[in-house]
């Protein structure tokens, strides 16, 4: 629906009224009132610029030092309201200098009453082009004495263009030189999983044009796109070239574009506007071709430590490079060091975005360049949370490649003078929203010896062990017994056939219980215990690892026996693994 506006009012911040226009008669003079009283001498003034008071809805906007405020008393176009006003404001500024606020109002109220009640008629948006509108209304703004803006010159011809014939240009226009200059600018959007599978991808696109062309032109623009092929192919009669095609989706054009014609011929036929402007706008979700692979790699090597390697190789033809390559590895924000190698390019640590930064100035095509770096952490007592981790940004911009494979076909210029035109058309294809998840591994590291292996102690027995203060904690005592292969456990639990499994026996000193299970070499005591519903102590689950002291008792060829006295936690390692004496700062 249209704005439909039942008034405007331009106020300054005072909230005192400069000037006013009420367009219908369903609502009252006072609605002001209402806005200085709910919405100027609250806080939420700037908060939203949408607000409903009654049965009434405010849309107001600042300029400079005067709010613009339209008044509507039934359900309204919101984005229609607020381009009127961007529209009126360029139009207001074109008549003064360029200047437009509280002084330049009160300096021109007779012609921006004028102008009023010829932008809008019954509520409802006319036309705003300021080319159109000096036509007819010539009256001269009181210019302000700040600006230096030139007069805008009269422009001839007032009946075809007041006729919307074509508003967009003017007659008259004479170059030396007929240049017509086109750009095709796409936005490469990317989410891949960490498993290299594409989550979504697409180019969004635009044609961008800049004419310098005499009198007045009809340009016709073909592309590869299927439909319009297609439809050439039926109109000559004839089959449609091999080639590649693509499917546009989401075309929206320039209002200089004959759309009659682009409906029944599947052609771009326009008269061009004076100057740059955008042609069309699309997008592109199918058969998108990407300009870049990322392999990361990122390893956990404890608590301080992380390995991180990125691979990036560019996809497109060997004859092309890519400028302006930046990639951000994100890095935890405890990051304390970073050592760096990489074959191409220059790479730093960044802390106020936490990522490592990865600039590679030209990047030629079907080539690669790895990124490898040494991350060292702050030690932290916190437990690590798993959290979303932010994935790696890539920021890119590729001369004469288009990820789509959009192509210009031709672009012919027609004009009744017959003069030669020179046709520039350029190809670039930047990054929008290129990301790649990534999953970290971490590496756990660990002594083991092997049950098998033979090593020289001396035996001892536990009694004649000297006990001093340092184990006067023990809260635990447990035996491992190497077995032979078996397939039920001793609590009735089953365990693989050819894996040597060990008897634990553990001691709950607090309740007075004793479990005994077996573990299989390759499985850790505290999993196996869960699995088979024991409960263990408390303090096998409780703290972190900061003091484990294990003492082999005996080691013969077929018997282990191993005492552990820990403080905190039972161990979470393998049956088979021997531990020494630790303490982690």
């Amino acid at each position: 629906m249209p704005v439909s506006a039942s008034a405007i009012y331009f106020l300054n911040l005072r909230g005192d009224v400069l000037i006013n226009r009420l367009y219908r008669d369903d609502v009252g003079g006072n609605m002001v009132d209402a806005f200085r009283t709910h919405i100027m001498q609250t806080k939420e003034l700037g908060v939203c610029p949408v607000r409903q008071i009654g049965g009434c809805s405010f849309f107001y906007m600042k300029i400079s030092n005067v709010y613009i405020v339209i008044v509507v008393s039934a359900n309204a176009n919101v984005a229609c309201a607020f381009k009127f006003v961007v529209e009126a404001v360029a139009l207001f500024k074109s008549y003064f200098g360029g200047a437009f606020d509280e002084d330049a109002i009160r300096n021109n109220f007779v012609l921006i009453y004028e102008l009023l009640d010829e932008i809008m008629d019954f509520g409802y948006p006319q036309n705003l082009s300021p080319e159109i509108l000096k036509l007819y209304i010539t009256q001269e703004g009181v210019r302000s004495p700040f600006s230096s803006k030139a007069a805008d010159k009269a422009v001839p011809n007032a009946t075809l263009q007041v006729t919307g014939a074509v508003g967009w240009r003017r007659e008259g226009l004479v170059y030396k030189k007929n240049e017509v200059f086109l750009d095709i600018v796409e936005s490469v959007n990317l989410l891949m999983s960490s498993k290299g599978s594409v989550l979504r991808c697409d180019v969004t696109g635009k044609v961008l044009m800049k004419c310098f062309l005499s009198g007045m032109p009809d340009l016709k623009l073909g592309l590869n796109d299927k439909i319009g092929l297609e439809k050439e192919s039926q109109l000559k009669s004839r089959p449609t070239k091999s080639g590649k095609t693509i499917e546009l989706d989401d075309v929206t054009f320039h209002q200089c574009v004959n759309l009659t014609r682009f409906n029944a011929e599947k052609t771009v036929s326009f008269v061009p506007p004076d100057g740059e402007f955008e042609l069309m706008k699309y997008r592109i979700t199918e058969g998108v071709n990407l300009p870049f692979k990322v392999l990361p790699t990122i390893k956990e090597l404890g608590r301080t430590r992380m390995e991180v390697n990125v691979k990036v190789k560019s996809v497109f033809s060997a004859k092309m490079f890519a400028l302006g390559v930046v990639v951000k590895i994100p890095v935890p924000k405890q990051t304390a060091k970073t050592n760096f190698t990489v074959t191409s390019g220059k790479a730093k640590y960044n802390a106020s975005i936490d990522c490592l930064v990865w600039k590679i100035r030209k990047f030629p095509g079907q080539t690669e360049s790895t990124l490898s770096a040494e991350v060292e952490l702050i030690s932290t007592m916190t437990e690590k949370k798993s959290a979303t981790k932010p994935p790696i940004q890539m920021e890119f911009q590729v001369p004469m490649f288009t990820a789509s494979g959009l192509r210009v076909r031709f672009l012919k210029v027609w004009e009744k003078s017959g003069y030669n035109t020179v046709e520039w058309v350029r190809y670039i294809t930047k990054a929008g929203s290129y990301e790649i998840r990534t999953i970290t591994s971490t590496l756990t590291m660990a002594l083991r010896i092997p049950c098998n292996c033979s090593i020289p102690l001396q035996t001892k027995n536990l009694q004649s062990f000297p006990v001093n203060t340092s184990f006067k904690q023990r809260r635990k005592t447990i035996t491992s017994e190497l077995q032979t292969q078996q397939q039920v456990g001793v609590n009735g639990s089953s365990v693989s056939v050819g894996v040597p499994t060990h008897k634990v026996t553990v001691h709950d000193r607090q309740r007075g219980t004793v479990h005994q299970f077996l573990v299989p070499e390759d499985q850790y005591i505290l999993h196996t215990a869960e699995d088979q519903n024991i409960t263990l102590p408390f303090a096998c689950r409780h703290g972190s690892l900061l003091n484990i002291i294990i003492i082999v008792q005996a080691w013969m060829q077929d018997e282990v026996r191993i005492a552990v006295y820990t403080q905190f936690k039972l161990l979470w390692l393998p049956a088979c693994t021997c531990i020494v004496p630790i303490r982690e700062n």
